[in-house]
């Protein structure tokens, strides 16, 4: 009997420990594997999310580029200047440079009858045969342009609505390129009756390759996006590149992230943990992950709300800016054009004053446009420099000199000195280096009444050291800190003595921090102000390159 009851015992222990074990394991094993269906469930979620994302980018790039192309053509000057024989110099500075300058356009070329009459690539003029088969391969979307060019000639529409457009992705030579192409259309109709139609149509792309993905994965918060021809079968989170028929040419593929099998790996120890005790413990735990997936879950749909939020902000500027620019600069260079004129002619010395003070205007009106498009551009990270050999030295005195007469006015003194140290040439960007020592020289004589201004340059442990210096009015100390935002200025009352947008510094402090260098101000109220910079610049022995221009001599201006 007690055998058989030790038998009992023992067979009902090893029933528990038995269906323990199983519960345990039916538990972990179904605790998995919902971690698991959740976490695949999440990692599907994102990469439609980056899916949807790249194509969306892809299709406002090319509503975007539509609107860039548009802008340039929307004129009487290109109009006239794209007749039967084009103005070069102005498709350089209006077509390729602006393109490829502001918006980051590949290449750009005119075609009239069929001909190619002018082209550029990378913001150059090139050849007319230079671009090979791209006019053949890229003739639809010309087609496209002038199927419905006739219609709206011939009935004498003007500006925007007798502008024809067209846009699509094209392959050539084995690359894929983003194209938008338009008509010149003339703003006026005594324009457009007094010259000829030039029948011709403008066409710019972008090449859809490394630095363009590099682009969309800053924008979007992906990760290592590749471009590949063919139907993509097998790539992850692609993005399907389409020609205007409809025909697959590529797909854009990315490393997707995969958020939910993160989780579940970080959650692991706790799952061992509950193995380990009760299986109530795996319940809670269940719940808590349960818990935190699903707030996850809720994080990631607010952030790819954000993230589009985001860039159709940012969509949204930059086409402001390139409306901006085009809608400013006709009535801008009418007003300054006709100045000039008028300037010519016999005048009083009342109406000369007067006339002055429009083409001043009219300067002031298109520096601030400038700004406007460095700033977007240095916000957007898409802002270059450019490395050549400079003579510093001589940089700096024609600085100091080109204020001698605004100096002088108000009775100051300009003084530069340059460190013999100094002398020779330098690797620096000339144009930037200019538009910083501008900004203050010309701030320095704004604020000071009385005294004098200093430019002083000479070596440092890192490279060269700038200093402007005056006696004028002095910073308190609690408006230091907000000096350099954008958009401010130490009185911002409406009634401050000295005008401004508030631009000048926070371009001035882009402009030195992307030269590798910081800027530093001490200021005494009442008593002036020191500006400094440090820039890690190096010593060459190549050829001096003439000091560059003024920063408005060089920039385009309309």
């Amino acid at each position: 009997m007690p055998q058989i009851l030790k038998a009992r015992v023992g067979s009902t222990r090893r029933w528990i420990v038995t269906s323990t074990v199983v519960i345990l394991l039916v538990a972990l094993l179904g605790s998995f594997s919902l971690l698991f269906y959740t976490a695949r469930s999440i990692d599907a979620l994102q990469q439609h999310d980056e899916r949807a994302l790249v194509q969306r980018t892809l299709d406002r790039t090319q509503v975007r580029m539509v609107g860039e192309v548009a802008s340039a053509t929307v004129w009487d000057e290109a109009w006239v200047a794209l007749g039967a024989r084009p103005d070069m110099a102005w498709a350089d500075l209006n077509l390729a440079e602006y393109f490829h300058r502001y918006f980051d356009h590949d290449l750009t070329y005119v075609v009239r009858h069929g001909t190619v009459t002018y082209a550029s690539r990378d913001g150059v003029r090139v050849a007319n045969d230079a671009l090979g088969a791209i006019p053949r391969d890229f003739a639809p979307i010309e087609a496209a342009v002038l199927a419905s060019v006739g219609p709206k000639r011939r009935s004498g529409k003007v500006n925007l609505e007798g502008q024809s457009t067209a846009r699509g992705v094209l392959a050539s030579g084995g690359v894929l390129y983003l194209v938008a192409a338009a008509d010149p259309t003339a703003e006026t109709r005594p324009v457009s009756e007094r010259f000829a139609d030039p029948e011709a149509v403008v066409i710019s792309a972008r090449r859809i390759g490394p630095v363009f993905l590099r682009g969309i994965e800053a924008d979007l918060g992906v990760h290592d996006l590749t471009i590949a021809q063919g139907d993509g079968r097998g790539a992850t989170a692609e993005a399907l590149v389409t020609d205007p028929g409809g025909k697959v040419l590529g797909v854009i593929a990315t490393r997707a992230s995969r958020p939910g099998m993160g989780i579940l790996g970080r959650a692991a120890p706790e799952i061992l943990a509950g193995l380990a005790i009760l299986i109530a413990a795996a319940t809670v735990l269940m719940i808590r992950v349960s818990g935190a997936l699903a707030r996850m879950e809720r994080n990631e749909r607010d952030l790819t709300k954000a993230r589009d939020e985001a860039q159709a902000a940012n969509q949204a500027k930059s086409q402001f800016l390139a409306n901006i620019s085009h809608e400013i600069r006709t009535p801008l260079n009418g007003v300054l054009g006709m100045a000039q004129v008028m300037a010519i002619d016999e005048l009083s010395d009342r109406q000369r004053e007067r006339m002055a003070i429009i083409m001043d205007s009219g300067q002031a009106l298109l520096a601030l446009l400038n700004d406007l498009l460095d700033l977007a551009r240095m916000e957007a990270g898409k802002f270059e420099l450019a490395r050549s050999p400079i003579d510093i030295a001589l940089l700096v005195k024609s600085t100091g000199a080109a204020f001698e007469g605004m100096a002088a006015q108000k009775g100051l003194s300009i003084r530069v000195e340059v460190a013999p140290e100094v002398e020779g040439a330098w690797i620096a960007d000339g144009a930037r280096l200019r538009q910083v020592l501008s900004n203050l020289v010309s701030n320095a004589v704004k604020f000071s009444d009385a005294g004098s201004v200093s430019v002083h340059v000479e070596a440092s442990p890192s490279g060269l050291c700038f200093s402007v210096r005056d006696t004028g009015i002095g910073i308190a100390p609690h408006d230091l800190r907000r000096l350099f935002d954008k958009f401010q200025q130490v009185d911002a009352s409406s009634t401050r003595r000295f005008a401004g947008t508030g631009l000048g510094l926070a371009i001035t402090r882009e402009l030195v921090e992307l030269m590798g260098g910081v800027v530093r101000v001490e200021s005494r109220l009442g008593e002036g102000s020191m500006f400094q910079f440090e820039l890690p610049l190096q010593r060459t022995d190549a050829t001096l390159l003439p000091p560059p221009h003024s920063r408005l001599g060089g920039r385009r201006q309309g």
